[in-house]
């Protein structure tokens, strides 16, 4: 891990997701600890959005 240092630690965003995870994306723009989360994440919102 030399080189990233410990911004590169965060929490999923997800809702009731208690995860961490390491961001390795070159520009730190990773926001959830998996694909599963993602996925929950976008549907939901997508969801929202059409029922509003």
């Amino acid at each position: 891990m030399d080189g990233y240092g410990p911004d590169r630690f965060g929490q999923c965003a997800a809702h009731r997701c208690d995860a961490v995870y390491i961001d390795l994306t070159r520009n730190g723009s990773r926001r959830y600890c998996s694909s599963a989360c993602t996925a929950r994440a976008k549907t939901a919102a997508y969801r929202s959005r059409r029922h509003a």
